[in-house]
């Protein structure tokens, strides 16, 4: 999320991840994200819910190309995590592919797009 997933997690009852926080557990980072197994992270843990927010939408894709992560294809939506760090630590971007069917909710305004997923189990 941009902003209030705080706020979200309060007024919805449910628990959150946050991805920010991933970026101290070293088993999310050993384990997960540098293989690029991120979806499988959402499995094991029993995520139910994937949020994601980009800056994707007109005018903001001509000022900001390098935030498009989410794609649509006949099969579903590709959600590209970006992982391409600068300096020591190299790592590969982790792709998400989610069925068309799972998209939950879809919004834009003021150029941030959300998108929610349920995640296939």
């Amino acid at each position: 999320m941009e902003d209030a997933s705080g706020l979200m997690a309060l007024l919805s009852g449910r628990t959150f991840v946050s991805g920010d926080g991933l970026v101290n557990s070293n088993e999310y980072l050993h384990a997960y994200l540098m293989p690029g197994r991120v979806a499988d992270y959402l499995r094991d843990k029993h995520i139910e819910y994937f949020l994601t927010s980009n800056i994707q939408c007109y005018p903001y894709r001509k000022r900001m190309p390098w935030t498009r992560n989410v794609e649509l294809d006949k099969a579903g939506y590709r959600v590209v995590v970006d992982t391409r760090y600068s300096g020591w630590l190299p790592i590969v971007p982790s792709v998400l592919h989610f069925p068309i069917s799972s998209l939950v909710f879809d919004k834009c305004s003021n150029g941030i797009r959300e998108l929610l997923f349920r995640v296939p189990q």
